[in-house]
């Protein structure tokens, strides 16, 4: 049988337009402009075997009966008669043309019976389903915030159904939901028939719609602490989130949030680690030793404090000083400030932090503010000594420039088409981790063992549970190890390379971000499968 339009693979919801189609007709290309989504791929030569084909034109030389019995209107008839034609051992084809052979024109259309003879569809040929068992139809959206591309990348490579959303999403929103957003997700995923939605980090709007669609959402947290996970919707049964540091895993636990589970960060090998360089890269991003972060400055630190308020601005600065560079087991900036200053610095909050965020007082002040103004202190005392023995190009905001004159600063850096680059033409990439992760592996580790970068980083107890500390990355504990470790690998060529291509293999054959989003896609499958 012949169609002027088809899918090559049915969606395993039985609606054609679910997949990528195949074929034309005349004046196409104004209803694209007018917003419709044609989701069609022109045949330039010959004709291609689909598994259904559009019933505005099905032709053949066969006559097969039409599903009378159980289709009696305008839906999915042509689905209907082309699983017939299957049956009976015949192939749904649709041809290449020059021009477009036929006008099509659905006018005013009625869905009324649209999901009763879906329905029907699917319950009398259960094939259509059954051979897309694994495969499930994903919908991801994009925020403001953050523009990568590695997971639906990744979950298309895992044999899924992807769509992007025309929706953008923002997160971290203090002042109360968009609900013109919801809606608009809520009918995207109702009209899309999906089964699971998913973003990087976690988005209230998302949570929101899914609880009401009744479809699974999953939020890839890599950001510690993520203070939306403190909120309501964060609560949603529908949720299921994963978090990369154990810490924050049990402090989470604590808060009755449904399905929350442990999972490190892994890098986008296929897209970060396999940028190109070439002569001009090389002679821009090569370097002894690069550090790639931002300096926590301008955090709002020293508003909280005035001159009525010494004594706890002594107090936090005495706790960050105990802290400076120095990571072991011990080390921590949670638990140690008193009842006074917690409540004092909380008191500095604006009351919507705690509308609308459930988060104790004390994590909040810790991890928000001490934790970051911890890390604007070691890193410049850090940066700056390093400056005295070795050279060394820092990638910052333009504020950064004024408070490390003495260094090479130069500006922040694209993380699709620059920062792989750095992180590969470096000889030694520094990280330092921000003082609010306070177990787990951060992105920037992942990323650079990624692209064959030798990563040197601080510190951190997971480390061991991923890595061969010595064999595929170089571990410091305070400033004076990381001078010995920094001399010794400057000086070692063949050792530094070494580690980098073990870090590298490490990564390739087990920390991959397609290999993660199948543990997690495991974990979501099992937790809906399981009785309540």
């Amino acid at each position: 049988m012949l169609g002027m339009v088809g899918a090559e693979t049915l969606s395993k919801d039985g609606v054609m337009w679910h997949e990528q189609r195949c074929g034309g007709f005349y004046r196409l290309e104004e209803l694209v402009e007018k917003g419709a989504k044609a989701n069609l791929q022109r045949l330039k030569k010959g004709i291609k075997e689909v598994e259904a084909v559009d019933g505005f034109l099905m032709a053949t030389q066969y006559d097969l009966p039409w599903r009378e019995d159980i289709f009696h209107g305008f839906d999915f008839y042509d689905v209907s008669q082309c699983m017939e034609f299957r049956r009976a051992g015949y192939k749904i084809v649709v041809p290449s043309q020059k021009t477009e052979l036929v006008i099509h024109s659905s006018g005013c259309l009625s869905l009324w019976n649209y999901n009763m003879y879906r329905e029907t569809l699917l319950k009398e040929y259960p094939e259509i389903a059954f051979s897309k068992k694994a495969q499930k139809r994903i919908l991801f959206l994009h925020s403001k915030q953050i523009q990568l591309i590695g997971i639906p990348f990744a979950l298309v490579q895992l044999g899924h159904r992807v769509d992007i959303s025309n929706t953008e999403v923002s997160l971290g929103n203090t002042v109360g939901l968009n609900l013109e957003v919801q809606e608009l997700l809520e009918e995207e995923l109702e009209e899309g028939h999906y089964d699971l939605a998913v973003t990087y980090d976690f988005c209230r709007e998302v949570s929101n719609a899914c609880q009401n669609s009744h479809i699974p959402y999953y939020a890839w947290v890599y950001d510690s602490p993520l203070m939306d996970l403190y909120s309501k919707e964060a609560l949603n049964e529908m949720n299921y989130i994963s978090v990369f540091d154990r810490k924050q895993y049990g402090r989470l636990s604590l808060l009755g949030l449904k399905h929350l589970f442990y999972l490190p960060l892994a890098p986008e090998i296929d897209n970060f680690g396999a940028v190109h360089i070439g002569k001009r890269d090389e002679k821009k991003y090569s370097c002894d030793i690069s550090f790639v972060g931002r300096l926590y400055n301008n955090r709002g630190f020293e508003q909280i404090f005035d001159d009525n308020s010494k004594s706890f601005l002594e107090e936090a600065e005495s706790l960050i000083r105990q802290m400076d560079c120095t990571w072991n087991t011990s080390t921590t900036i949670f638990d140690k400030a008193s009842e006074e200053l917690i409540s004092y610095m909380a008191s500095k909050q604006q009351e919507d932090t705690w509308k609308a965020w459930n988060v104790n007082k004390r994590f909040f002040c810790e991890s928000m503010k001490l934790a970051r103004k911890c890390n604007e202190t070691e890193r410049i005392h850090l940066l700056k000594a390093l400056e005295e023995r070795f050279h060394i190009v820092v990638y910052a905001d333009d504020s950064a420039k004024e408070i490390l004159k003495d260094l090479t600063v130069k500006p922040w850096l694209d993380y699709g088409s620059e920062m792989p680059k750095v992180f590969h033409l470096s000889k030694i990439n520094l990280n330092i981790t921000s003082r609010s992760i306070e177990s787990g592996i951060p992105q920037r580790v992942w990323d650079i063992l990624a692209v064959g970068g030798f990563c040197l980083t601080n510190y951190q107890p997971e480390l061991d549970e991923y890595f061969e500390v010595g064999k595929d990355l170089e571990v410091y504990h305070n400033l004076e190890e990381l001078e010995d470790k920094i001399a010794y690998y400057l000086t070692h060529e063949k050792e530094r390379l070494t580690v980098a291509i073990n870090g590298y293999k490490r990564i390739k054959d087990h920390h991959s971000l397609k290999a993660r989003l199948r543990q997690a896609l495991d974990f979501i499958m099992e937790e809906e499968c399981s009785p309540l």
